[in-house]
């Protein structure tokens, strides 16, 4: 027997209403519709969970790839579902590389690390550098703060106690660009440093720029310290999102910095 007109209708009353749509919008078979709704549910709380977005906002997006899957189809002459599915996998794609940019640290992220590093483990403890001078003309190799006024004339074997860098100035100037992967330039940064080094006993008294640590050092010199406000340079390659190299350049005089952080 054939189906009577009450059959058809309980037929069609238990059919998807969303599959019903969809197949009427887009001129899809509704069994095919169907598949794509029910793959949808999944899809809408996977979505949902990546992006942390509410499951309104998620179906609202993969609504919005219906139209350009028809489009597609129609212009390649592949089914609906073929097209919807290369559309999503390239979308996919997409979301994995926007959430791989946002994981990698950005330079600046990078430079912090390196240059507080650099501090802590090459240049604190380590002599600056003195220059020939005199008779004597007797060069000290160490690091370059030949720039800053320090008390050289009354603290012999100055070096670097500690750095402080102030990472709210730090500027990246990139000077060179290779194959996109390689950048090479300079990297400025204020910093608060403290020197230590040895002076005479009789010179401490009424010394005020000092802060004699430890004044019974032997029996000739006390062991003193100071600070200055400096902006260092470093010349720094990144390669592949990493540092490559650090050098520490020299210090000038604290001078105001740029409001502008990164210069290209």
């Amino acid at each position: 027997m054939g189906a009577t007109p009450g059959d058809m209708d309980t037929v069609m009353s238990n059919k998807n209403p969303k599959a019903k749509r969809l197949a009427a919008a887009y001129g899809l078979r509704y069994a095919e519709a169907l598949g794509v709704i029910r793959e949808d549910s999944d899809l809408t709380e996977e979505l949902a969970e990546e992006l942390e977005i509410s499951r309104a906002e998620a179906e609202r997006r993969i609504e919005e790839q219906y139209a350009a899957a028809r489009q597609r189809a129609d212009e390649q002459g592949v089914s609906f579902r073929t097209a919807l599915a290369e559309i999503r996998a390239e979308q996919f794609r997409r979301i994995q590389h926007e959430a791989l940019a946002k994981a990698e640290p950005s330079i600046e992220d990078l430079l912090r690390e390196a240059i507080q590093s650099h501090c802590n483990n090459q240049m604190a403890g380590e002599p600056i550098e003195v220059e020939g001078e005199g008779e004597d003309n007797l060069h000290v190799s160490g690091l370059n703060f030949n720039e800053v006024e320090l008390p050289r004339e009354r603290v012999d074997e100055i070096g670097v106690q500690a750095i402080d860098p102030d990472f709210d100035t730090l500027i990246w100037d990139s000077a060179e660009a290779y194959d996109g992967t390689t950048e090479v330039g300079t990297a400025e940064v204020r910093a608060s440093v403290t020197f230590d080094g040895f002076m005479l006993k009789a010179a401490t008294y009424g010394e005020h720029e000092v802060t004699v640590t430890d004044f019974d050092w032997n029996d000739h010199v006390s062991y003193v310290g100071f600070e200055r406000e400096v902006v260092l340079t470093f010349q720094v390659t990144v390669q592949d999102r990493s540092i490559d190299s650090i050098e520490f350049m020299g210090a000038t005089e604290g001078q105001p910095v740029p409001d502008v952080h990164y210069r290209r």
